[in-house]
């Protein structure tokens, strides 16, 4: 017999649509999950929402950002190219950056081009004009030195950082803000990955032979020399003849300029370089003829009426200095007559030219700060004492800004014109200032030190030359002026050891071997162990350098 009622099974949606629930007589109630359908609707959020992001970023990066160059189907994909996009991103902001550089907005092209550089780290014209505003718009150029050295890591990327455009700011760079050992390190690394002959290989060795040379280490300025085959050319005859002269091969080093000047005889920068050496041995008459033959075969070049101000003032026609300084002023451009003639008078101690130059460099722009230690250096060297301390205060209280990149240079003046003026522990204070930079060559620090000889401060002389000399041991100049300053002081034992320490040099500096013979031949060493030996070496040296 059948029931009269019969109670059916049913079904309702449940989980918003993504599952089923399924209801029958005496069963327990069961739940099925759609997972078709929460896979499509996953799918579809995710690529919903992949799509919004995309917006997202692209309403980010172009209108927070400033990023124009951003397209929404870049965004899209991302996630597959965050890479690319840093350096897109990088390149973008490197151009804007040199846009505004254009439009002579420079806190906004620094701004633009360090994001652009961080970004886009191998973009090598990047990287060049950021550097460029460091060193010459904020006076610092460690970080110029370190923005392009770090360019060097991406030569993989771009090979544009191994080439001559890149390398050659990068290297004169170094050598003008005296970075002598980052020059060494970089030819170590750079010079075995360059082929041999190129114009990169070339340019990165006679920096190194430069700085070699700035620091004393002719050995090895000359090996490089003969290993690229440098020699003959030009620049190696000018760096071979400097190394002849600071080695006391006076006659030598004149004969190569000769030389060379026959095979080059339109190369004013080996006439310069003789020139030089004819200052310092005196020869007035030789300089005045060369200055006027120079001044028919280079009439656009400053150089040669430089010369003849030299030739007068040394022969006291001291009335004709400076009608021939307002003729310079007058025939040639700020830019290249104001330096020489402030060097002019920094050496001589004219400080009325230095003043001109002063005055004409800051009329014309011209960075200003090596104008200021050349008015320091010649009031100093024209025995106006006073005046150099009340125009370095005036400097340190109104344009601090301007000795920045120069300060410790500026301490070693004010140093000397104090000792000048009879206050000689005010001046130990600033001469420790002078000292405490690493940055300063051995060959200043042999210039200042001689200064302090003249003003018959041969100690403080002594404690430059030591301290300099424990930091640049391989220094030959330094090292001979050591010597010298030994001899004047009478300090016995130091000069026993430095000689031995010069001798064991290549070719010593004749003039001190010849000074140093007459020392140890006294009888202030008669007991020396040594003595004999010592005594014939020199004689060795001096009749036959090698």
């Amino acid at each position: 017999m059948v029931s009269k009622s019969r109670k059916t099974s049913f079904e309702e949606s449940a989980l918003l649509g993504f599952g089923r629930i399924y209801r029958e007589p005496s069963r327990p109630v069961h739940l099925k999950i759609l997972w078709g359908r929460i896979l499509l609707a996953g799918i579809t959020l995710l690529v919903a929402g992949w799509f919004a992001v995309a917006g997202l970023l692209f309403y980010f990066f172009k209108y927070r950002h400033g990023y124009e160059d951003v397209s929404y189907s870049k965004m899209l994909v991302l996630p597959f190219r965050l890479d690319q996009h840093r350096i897109e991103m990088g390149d973008y902001h490197v151009q804007k950056g040199l846009e505004a550089l254009q439009n002579q907005d420079i806190r906004s092209a620094l701004h633009l081009l360090r994001i652009g550089v961080a970004r886009s780290k191998s973009n090598a014209e990047g990287r060049m004009v950021l550097a460029q505003i460091f060193e010459s718009g904020l006076q610092r150029p460690d970080m110029a030195a370190t923005i392009l050295e770090d360019g060097l890591d991406q030569a993989t990327e771009n090979p544009k950082f191994l080439q001559k455009d890149y390398l050659q700011p990068l290297f004169r760079l170094l050598l003008l803000h005296q970075y002598d050992d980052r020059i060494v390190e970089l030819s170590e690394r750079l010079l075995p990955i360059l082929p041999k002959n190129s114009e990169e290989a070339i340019l990165i060795a006679f920096a190194t032979i430069q700085a070699n040379v700035y620091r004393g280490n002719y050995q090895e300025a000359e090996r490089l020399l003969d290993e690229f085959g440098l020699v003959q050319s030009p620049q190696g005859q000018i760096l071979l003849a400097q190394i002849r002269w600071n080695r006391g091969l006076r006659d030598r080093a004149i004969a190569i300029l000769h030389r060379a000047l026959n095979r080059y005889p339109d190369r004013d920068d080996v006439f310069s370089v003789l020139m030089r050496f004819y200052r310092d041995q005196e020869e007035w008459d030789l300089i005045r003829r060369y200055s006027i033959l120079r001044s028919i075969r280079f009439p656009e070049k400053v150089g040669p009426k430089i010369d003849l101000l030299y030739a007068l003032d040394a022969t006291e026609d001291e009335d004709v200095v400076l009608p021939n300084v307002e003729e310079i002023v007058a025939n040639f451009p700020i830019s290249e007559s104001a330096l020489p003639l402030a060097q002019f008078a920094a050496a001589t101690g004219r400080t009325d030219v230095a003043r001109i130059a002063y005055d004409q460099a800051l009329e014309a722009g011209l960075n200003i700060a090596p104008f200021t230690l050349l008015l320091q250096e010649s009031l100093v060297r024209g025995g106006e004492y006073e005046a150099a301390i009340q125009f370095s205060d005036q400097l340190r209280e109104e344009r601090p800004d301007w000795l920045i990149r120069l300060q410790s240079l500026e301490n070693g003046f004010r140093a000397l014109a104090l000792q000048g003026l009879g206050r000689n522990l005010d001046s130990e204070i600033f001469v420790r200032e002078f000292m405490k930079s690493d940055r300063i060559r051995p060959k200043t620090h042999i210039a200042v030190a001689r200064m302090f000889s003249e003003l018959g401060a041969p100690e403080t002389a002594h404690k430059i030359l030591s301290e300099s000399y424990s930091r640049n041991s391989s220094d030959q100049p330094l090292l001979s002026a050591l010597v010298l300053n030994d001899i004047e002081l009478g300090r016995n034992r130091d000069f026993v050891v430095h000689l031995r320490d010069l001798l064991r040099m290549r070719v010593p500096d004749q003039e001190v071997l010849a000074e140093a013979y007459e020392e140890l031949g006294s009888d202030r060493h008669l007991f020396l162990a040594d003595r004999e030996i010592l005594l014939s070496r020199i004689e060795e040296l001096i009749v036959r350098p090698s």
